[in-house]
């Protein structure tokens, strides 16, 4: 019979497996709104004559967009963590606006972003992040509304800057 390996279950190791489990089984208030959000980016990219479909991250090359995908996943955690404590206001709110241009000025498609959303979440809960950084895994989980508001805004405002001009 083989040797049954023992591991010590820690107060830390079960609230990790805690947090786990809820990250994997988000609510569906979290998934309604989140898809609400994404259809007003589409609408309104549509809206704008804006084709996510054959864009610029369209163009990119396989590997081009891997990159890509893991700076957005970078900066979407390095933009949750700005939007944690509420003080860095100023802060949070330059570096939304920087992520939203890169994502309109890319015309990332928003499954694209979704599945920055879901990645960012996967590091998160896998890696230390957890333990080290209270708070990291709700702000990452609703960050991404504000996201996809903030694109929307983003499109709106170059559409009219253009019909001014």
């Amino acid at each position: 019979m083989p040797n049954a390996v023992k591991t010590k279950v820690t107060a830390k190791s079960r609230k990790n497996a805690a947090v786990a489990a809820v990250i994997q089984h988000p609510t569906l208030t979290d998934a309604c709104d989140l898809i609400g959000a994404m259809l007003e980016y589409e609408t309104a990219a549509r809206s704008k004559d804006i084709d996510l479909a054959s864009g610029r991250f369209a163009m990119l090359t396989a590997s081009e967009r891997q990159v890509l995908r893991a700076e957005l996943v970078a900066d979407y955690i390095r933009l949750s963590a700005g939007n944690m404590t509420g003080k860095t206001g100023v802060y949070f709110e330059k570096s939304l606006q920087t992520f939203s241009s890169k994502i309109c000025d890319m015309s990332v498609p928003s499954h694209e972003l979704i599945g920055t959303y879901l990645a960012a979440v996967d590091v998160v809960s896998k890696g230390d992040y957890l333990s080290k950084v209270e708070g990291l895994i709700d702000a990452v989980r609703r960050t991404m509304i504000t996201v996809l508001q903030s694109c929307v805004e983003t499109m709106r405002t170059r559409i009219e800057r253009l019909s001014a001009a």
